[in-house]
């Protein structure tokens, strides 16, 4: 099956992202302490002193004083609305402050004492109430819209680690298939193996049973470089040799001595994974006694494999290796049994039938 999560740390970063997300499906809308927040304070109160300061410049250049005439803009509405559009309602109302600080400090009209006070207190009101007004207005909007924003940005990111989970797993089910694909060949091949060595299995004598087998113990088992050997009498003459997955002659083979066939029976029989090749000497190998699995059962040869392919897990090719070796020696036990030093004298059995089939010809 394909693993989706493969790490602690990305199921917690994949049960916060989907906490996340249910809270991202449900918009909530921001509290009026995070409205009132004020934690940017940092930004607006240097560009709203500038922006003041700048202001009465350009009244005092304009105007000539501090004090605006009726019915003429008042500079100080380009701080409010600046501040108010770029930092939202709380840096808008701290415009508003110190622009109405300005202005009853500096800008206030006077009056004559007869005029109606009503009148004179509406209209020395009316510019911080429309700066306040515009203020509440417009940046409540900018501060709405600075919360829907960081939610967006907050739903984007979170979009970003759900894509890059998604592309991880589909590139993890995208390899687990290849290497489902690979090994369902593989095991094909094997299939394909297995009949076409059982459909020409001969077993006319054991050393043509070996021959016929030899595909089985190099594709299924994984052997790349083994050599098998016949027990026959007190000696164990070459069978079969195969270097680098190439089967080579077995005449520059010697057959295993009595002392070298007990010590490669010894150290099988004794379960030992990794020894010396009795015919080398020097080179590791894996020996694999050929025997029925009966009670007092003679072995009827052994397999001495030096070597295994490159992408195959040794243990594992081991096991298949003994497995094979058992399924052969019932084979072999059906075969008839060769004449003790056969190595030599079924050489000369052949050429003597040769030398009477062409005197008979």
């Amino acid at each position: 099956m394909v693993s989706i999560r493969t790490s602690g740390a990305r199921d917690d970063k994949a049960h916060s992202t989907g906490a996340a997300g249910a809270r991202a499906s449900h918009p909530q809308q921001p509290s009026l302490i995070e409205l009132l927040s004020v934690e940017s304070w940092r930004r607006f109160v240097l560009e709203t002193l500038l922006l003041v300061a700048a202001a009465t410049a350009f009244q005092l250049m304009v105007y000539g004083s501090t004090v605006v005439p009726a019915g003429a803009f008042h500079p100080y509405w380009v701080p409010v609305l600046l501040i108010a559009c770029q930092h939202g309602v709380m840096a808008g109302m701290f415009a508003t402050v110190v622009c109405c600080v300005g202005y009853f400090g500096f800008g206030i009209p006077s009056y004559l004492v007869s005029e109606d006070f009503h009148v004179n207190a509406a209209a020395i009101a009316a510019q911080p109430a429309a700066w306040l007004a515009a203020t509440l207005v417009l940046g409540g909007l900018r501060t709405l819209h600075m919360h829907r924003q960081t939610e967006l940005a907050e739903r984007l990111k979170m979009a970003e680690h759900r894509t890059e989970d998604f592309a991880d797993a589909l590139e993890r089910a995208t390899e687990e298939i290849r290497s489902l694909e690979a090994r369902i060949a593989a095991q094909l091949a094997d299939a394909a193996t297995v009949s076409h060595t059982l459909a020409n299995l001969d077993l006319t004598s054991r050393r043509r049973a070996v021959a016929s087998f030899c595909d089985l113990l190099r594709f299924c088992g994984g052997a790349s470089t083994f050599t098998l050997y016949l027990i026959e009498g007190r000696e164990a003459p070459v069978a079969l040799a195969v270097v680098d997955d190439v089967v080579c002659p077995v005449e520059p083979f010697a057959p295993l001595d009595a002392a070298a066939l007990q010590a490669a029976l010894t150290r099988a029989a004794s379960r030992l994974p990794m020894g010396q090749d009795p015919a080398s000497g020097s080179q590791q190998a894996h020996v694999s006694i050929l025997a029925l699995d009966e009670p007092g059962a003679q072995p009827l040869g052994l397999i001495v494999c030096s070597a295994f392919r490159t992408n195959e897990d040794v243990g594992h090719a081991r096991q298949r290796l003994d497995e094979l070796c058992r399924a052969l020696a019932k084979i072999l036990s059906m075969c008839p049994p060769a004449q003790a030093g056969g190595y030599v004298r079924d050489r000369l059995q052949t050429e003597r039938l040769q030398v009477v089939r062409e005197a008979v010809r």
